[in-house]
């Protein structure tokens, strides 16, 4: 039987991702023709792709006012931190403890 491999886990690696939309709209469409929801380790940071993504398809720019505003919409802005994570991903600063809370998820 054939041990099943657990996909790596590179949370720095989405937060920058994630902060390059923000930061820059322009990066955003490369990722949206290239990531989904499933290359996401962090089931939060999936679902900050997924909002991210209706907001471009939808022609919102994507920075943290409307980032926030769809996640609270939905339900999930708890969830995924509250404005508090939202703020480091626009200033690209990506502490160790942003992650440490979103793994107890």
């Amino acid at each position: 039987m054939r041990e099943q491999i657990k996909p790596t886990s590179a949370p720095k690696v989405e937060a920058q991702i994630l902060g390059a939309i923000i930061i820059d709209n322009n990066a955003a469409l490369k990722a949206f023709q290239i990531l989904r929801f499933k290359h996401f380790y962090s089931t939060a940071h999936g679902i900050i792709y997924e909002v991210m993504a209706s907001l471009f398809e939808n022609g919102t720019p994507i920075d943290t006012v409307t980032l926030y505003e769809a996640l609270k919409k939905i339900g999930k802005l708890k969830d995924m931190g509250g404005a508090f994570l939202i703020k480091f991903y626009e200033n690209g600063e990506f502490k160790e403890y942003d992650y440490k809370y979103n793994e107890a998820m």
